[in-house]
């Protein structure tokens, strides 16, 4: 790549990269409006006993009930369920043997900095 080129190249880069940073800003704002009106709605629609309604786009809007259980293979979890069968020394040569093997995943890129 020739010096003109690299510039060129460089240029290009920092417009899409501001440009991509008001779409997602553009996105968090959308996102956050959607959020606070969901809440709105859903309250609305259980304290009127509203299970399910059609929107005049021919789409409904729905209730639904989520369900989540919190993942105990972190670090933590892994360690106190460890600890309570085993005591803490071996615990923590559990938790030293997870770490031995773990892998490292290393990538390239650029990243844009001092942004104005």
């Amino acid at each position: 790549m020739e010096k003109a080129s690299f510039e060129n190249s460089l240029n290009t880069y920092v417009k899409i990269d501001d440009e991509l940073k008001k779409v997602s800003d553009e996105a968090k704002k959308l996102k956050k409006n959607k959020i606070e009106l969901e809440s709105k709605i859903n309250t609305y629609m259980v304290e009127n006993e509203i299970g399910e309604h059609f929107c005049t786009d021919s789409s409904r809007i729905k209730i639904y009930t989520k369900k989540s259980t919190k993942n105990y293979f972190n670090r933590s979890g892994v360690y106190e369920c460890a600890h309570n069968l085993f005591g803490s020394e071996k615990a923590d040569a559990l938790i030293a043997m997870i770490d031995e093997k773990k892998e490292i995943n290393e990538s390239t890129g650029l990243k844009r900095l001092g942004i104005p």
